[in-house]
């Protein structure tokens, strides 16, 4: 139970971290409305709260709050490492960006250096 009790604070922390805008735009790669902000927010504090009485019923009611706590702090580390370690998508180019680095060089004497 104590696993499922950090795999559900890791998805509350994960969501209340997707309901900023940066690591919405970075991972999902599309705005964030006010709509799914508020949705994803609501869905993380609902999913934090609903850990706290799973601690108390699997620990009891001494080892359940600090179980709890220790779970919040995992969920937390996990969430954070998989934000900002993991790989974000990119949109997709639809052309290539052509720039100075894409002109021939040439050195000082004028000669091309291809």
């Amino acid at each position: 139970m104590s696993v499922v009790v950090v795999l559900l604070t890791a998805a509350a922390f994960l969501l209340l971290g997707l309901a900023t805008h940066e690591d919405h735009q970075r991972h999902l790669n599309r705005p964030l409305t006010p709509a799914s902000r508020r949705r994803a927010r609501v869905i993380g504090w609902l999913l934090l709260g609903a850990t706290f009485p799973l601690s108390v019923l699997d620990q009891g009611l001494i080892d359940g709050p600090v179980c709890w706590v220790a779970a919040c702090m995992s969920g937390a580390g996990l969430a954070f490492l998989l934000l900002n370690v993991s790989p974000t998508r990119r949109a997709p180019a639809s052309s290539p960006v052509r720039g100075p680095t894409s002109r021939p060089r040439k050195d000082a004497t004028g000669a091309r250096c291809d």
